[in-house]
């Protein structure tokens, strides 16, 4: 079995080398079926009020439009910023305007908030968030290899009725088994540009 290294490092590889008008088409088709998705029958981005995600970075499937949009929507944003390199540790603080992220250090867009989602709301309530999980590689058990840092991994572990929703392209999804541990977290879907992996 490789390691994480190793298919982290093919994988980013197979990432990057994509073109802008690849990204672009595939970044389309992605958005689409996440707004489109059913999840237990109902359409989950309809039905989720809260939404945690990332700020694309790179080329990282793009969640600036899905931002806008879920602001645009009326849904309640957060997004995550890193308190603690060396504890893994981060938040997600909530955004009314995308004007409200700043780049931070590592050079990823942050909000420059201070409500958090768990000061918030109840995060009991099954089915009413929607995390979106970005990752470096996945499988087809659903298995997530992140960027080493253990952030979403410890996020998750959490809140754990909150609706994980990966978002990645077809070169990030691999047949092989992973080495993945009691910690990692899985996601409840992965949507690629041509398939749904539940």
């Amino acid at each position: 079995m490789r390691s994480k290294d190793e298919i982290r490092k093919e994988s980013l590889s197979k990432r990057d080398s994509l073109t802008q008008d690849e990204l672009q088409n595939k970044n389309n088709s992605i958005r689409n079926a996440l707004f489109s998705l059913k999840y237990d029958g109902v359409n989950i981005y309809d039905k989720c009020q809260n939404i945690l995600i990332y700020a694309s970075y790179k080329s990282e499937v793009s969640t600036i439009e899905i931002i806008e949009k879920a602001l645009s929507d009326g849904k309640k944003v957060f997004c995550p910023k890193v308190l603690s390199l060396k504890n893994g540790h981060m938040e997600f603080y909530r955004i009314r305007d995308i004007k409200e992220m700043v780049t931070s250090k590592m050079g990823i867009l942050e909000p420059d908030t201070t409500v958090s989602y768990l000061e918030a709301f109840d995060t009991d309530t099954k089915g009413d968030t929607l995390m979106i999980m970005p990752g470096t590689a996945f499988n087809r058990v659903k298995d997530r290899i992140g960027y080493n840092g253990g952030f979403y991994d410890r996020y998750a572990a959490r809140f754990e009725n909150i609706i994980k929703i990966a978002i990645a392209f077809d070169v990030q999804i691999f047949d092989e088994d992973f080495p993945v541990n009691q910690y990692d977290r899985k996601p409840d879907v992965i949507i690629t540009e041509s398939e749904i992996i539940r």
